[in-house]
């Protein structure tokens, strides 16, 4: 419990800029931890979804609010771009966008880039818009950057990346399940891309098959405590 805990969500630590990336762990793996250092929407969000958000006085921007459900679930997303976007130019984009949908920061919690780099952008602990308005809760956004449609697959640098990722976020929490975005209920979408059959065995990890099944269906929640329901 003490292991999971101390890696669910950690402190910020200190930054030498805004702009500059900080280190993060989680589950024992390394990665670059962007967590309130990249680009937000600062214009008013619609009204209709102020109950999603709340207010950041020290940044100045409505961002996404808590969790009001334990995490069980990591969605593996594409991000629609050109593989050779930046994280930065990314988010920018996706904040900037005029459509229905306006992200008030980056959507994911997790970016994996071309390289393999691995990117902490958002807290666990708040609910990101990457999956759907049901699901949102209690699910975990991972990107790989890329748009894999075609013949077009993801680096083999991101699906190494991925899978690490992926098994450390189940280090931390052991009843996980991994799901593609468009096998998530409300979701209407190819993402994360119709190549996904053929490098699906290479980022998701093995069935745990001594993992004993919860009790009481225990899930750890967004404060590091198990939850029972």
């Amino acid at each position: 419990m003490g292991g999971a805990l101390a890696g669910l969500w950690l402190p910020r630590p200190a930054r030498a800029s805004a702009s500059e990336p900080g280190r993060a762990t989680i589950g024992g793996l390394e990665m670059w931890d962007w967590r309130d250092r990249l680009p937000v929407r600062r214009t008013s969000p619609a009204p209709e979804d102020l109950h999603l958000l709340t207010w950041d006085p020290e940044r100045r921007y409505w961002r996404y609010r808590l969790r009001n459900q334990p995490i069980t679930t990591a969605v593996i997303h594409n991000s629609g771009t050109p593989a050779d976007y930046s994280l930065r130019e990314f988010v920018a984009i996706d904040v900037s966008q005029t459509e229905r949908t306006r992200y008030p920061e980056c959507p994911y919690h997790f970016v994996i880039e071309r390289d393999g780099t691995i990117n902490y952008c958002v807290d666990m602990s708040r609910c990101t818009w990457h999956s759907s308005r049901q699901t949102n809760d209690y699910a975990v956004g991972v990107c790989l950057m890329g748009t894999f449609m075609g013949n077009v697959l993801p680096t083999d640098a991101q699906l190494v990346s991925g899978r690490r990722l992926l098994l450390a976020l189940r280090r931390e929490m052991p009843f996980l399940r991994f799901k593609p975005h468009c096998d998530m209920p409300g979701a209407d979408t190819w993402c994360p891309g119709d190549t996904w059959p053929r490098w699906r065995d290479r980022i998701l990890p093995p069935p745990e098959t001594n993992q004993p099944q919860p009790r009481n269906r225990e899930f750890y929640s967004p404060t590091g405590r198990v939850a029972r329901g």
